[in-house]
């Protein structure tokens, strides 16, 4: 086969402190949305894969969780296992730091351990928007010098405005290693349609709580189904959805007044729901307790 048309396919780690802006960065380079957003650290607790498919190059880009320091619990374990486990399964990294956090200590954590796995490290800073002034970047830049030898590069860009996206999937073609695809084309994900649905909802509940409420909690889909509407003649997505919490007090914040919180929840998941998949929605929550859904998920 002609060098110039093998197939290429390659896994590229992306990796960084909490809130640095992987899951934004993930969902522009696959011009999808594979995983949840949100402003809150510690959204992403599983590896995700968003998967992009351009000529005869597969590239899968792997969202971890953000580098936990010092974990609290079991959850937090495994999401700090779960980030190493993704850079020693990679061909390549991607080191995402957020230049609002320059100089966290996660950072240079985790440069080191991609460079002791020998595998192509880039460094992207993110979220270069708020920064009128680009020439603070290259002071940033040269805080790194110690490893830059080591490093593919340093690409400042943006998931908002898109800004040196372009740029950085140049790059990160060329580090794709010859290889048969592994997965199908026009496959966007590694992760099963009910869980897709379940992390739906629990972003919108990032986002409606506060301080500890949304780390105690998880989504479970119980069931879902497609069904034709003989009356509209189109067909309607039917979910029902477990929200698991630990105490009662959680419960009753989730819930809101009245339930309003929940309902709001609910038209906030079911409308985004149906613009993806054009549809319309039926999604039912209800809210349990279980103090014990963490050891059992990640014990």
């Amino acid at each position: 086969m002609n060098k110039l048309t093998s197939p290429r396919c390659g896994l590229i780690a992306i990796v960084g402190a909490p809130n640095a802006g992987k899951s934004s960065l993930i969902n522009v380079l696959v011009r999808n949305k594979v995983t949840i957003i949100s402003d809150k650290p510690h959204t992403t607790r599983q590896a995700v894969y968003g998967i992009v498919c351009h000529e005869f190059l597969q590239t899968i880009f792997i969202d971890t969780p953000g580098l936990v320091l010092t974990p609290q619990d079991l959850l937090q374990t495994r999401m700090r296992q779960t980030s190493r486990q993704s850079l020693k399964e990679a061909d390549a990294s991607i080191v995402v730091i957020d230049v609002e956090r320059a100089y966290h200590k996660a950072n240079r954590i985790l440069l080191r351990q991609s460079l002791q796995q020998r595998i192509p490290t880039v460094v992207v800073l993110t979220k270069i928007d708020v920064w009128k002034d680009k020439s603070r970047l290259l002071p940033l830049i040269q805080s790194y010098r110690d490893l830059e030898s080591e490093i593919v590069g340093f690409f400042p860009v943006s998931s908002h405005t898109h800004q040196g996206i372009e740029v950085l999937e140049e790059v990160l073609r060329k580090l794709l290693p010859e290889r048969q695809w592994i997965f199908p084309e026009h496959t966007l994900t590694q992760i099963s349609f009910e869980t897709t649905l379940s992390e739906l909802t629990r972003e919108k509940l990032f986002s409606s709580l506060h301080q500890e409420v949304p780390y105690k909690l998880d989504v479970i889909t119980e069931k879902w189904y497609w069904r034709k509407n003989k009356h509209i003649k189109q067909k309607e997505l039917w979910v029902w959805q477990n929200i698991i919490v630990e105490k009662e007090g959680q419960k009753k914040l989730v819930l809101g007044q009245e339930g309003g919180r929940v309902r709001h929840v609910g038209f906030l998941a079911r409308t985004e729901m149906q613009l993806q998949h054009q549809c319309p929605v039926h999604l039912f929550l209800h809210v349990t307790i279980d103090p014990t859904w963490m050891q059992r998920a990640y014990g």
